[in-house]
């Protein structure tokens, strides 16, 4: 139970790093100091979601692989798809 924990919130870290990228533009750095921040951030939050996946375990994973499929966005719980909705006059 506390790696699952502790892989959901390295998971919740790793997205909070990568929206801190929107952040970078507004920094008083210049596009060098920029470039340094931005590229930090994005290897921290590589390395926390992988860390996250690894101590959150398998299941959870494949559990959130399935949710971000958009594959499976649209579909029933009974695994066909949801019909268009008929066209209007």
């Amino acid at each position: 139970m506390t790696n699952t924990v502790a892989g959901v919130a390295c998971l919740v870290v790793s997205c909070l790093l990568y929206a801190g990228l929107l952040l970078v533009p507004f920094l008083p750095f210049g596009f060098g100091g920029q470039a340094l921040v931005s590229a930090g951030l994005v290897l921290v939050g590589e390395a926390a979601f992988w860390v996250g996946c690894l101590l959150a375990g398998r299941e959870l994973m494949v559990r959130y692989r399935k949710q971000l499929n958009p594959r499976t966005w649209f579909r029933r719980s009974s695994g066909e798809p949801v019909p268009p909705d008929p066209p209007r006059p």
